[in-house]
């Protein structure tokens, strides 16, 4: 039971830095210019990897005049999210 513990935990920290670098890739550019950041730069690239496949499924399934980045993102957020509420209801 402990190495399922720590499994969870393990995950459930990744999950929550994860979501966090998605909340600053989503929200810094609203605040500052993302071309001269580190942290833009980093959360990018962390992130990038989570939300790209999401975006690319909803520009296969959604014909929308707006780019999808930002959109996989935030749907990539919610996704981890829900991921995040099972693991802590799993026994």
């Amino acid at each position: 039971m402990l190495l399922v513990e720590l499994v969870k935990s393990t995950a459930s920290l990744f999950l929550v830095a994860l979501s966090l670098l998605i909340v600053i890739r989503i929200i810094y550019p609203l605040l500052a210019d993302p071309e001269q950041s580190l942290l833009y730069s980093f959360a990018y690239a962390a992130t990038q990897p989570c939300a790209q496949p999401v975006s690319d499924f909803i520009e296969k399934k959604l014909d929308l005049p707006v780019p999808s980045d930002d959109l996989g993102a935030m749907v990539a957020l919610m996704i981890i999210t829900l991921v995040r509420i099972v693991l802590l209801f799993l026994d």
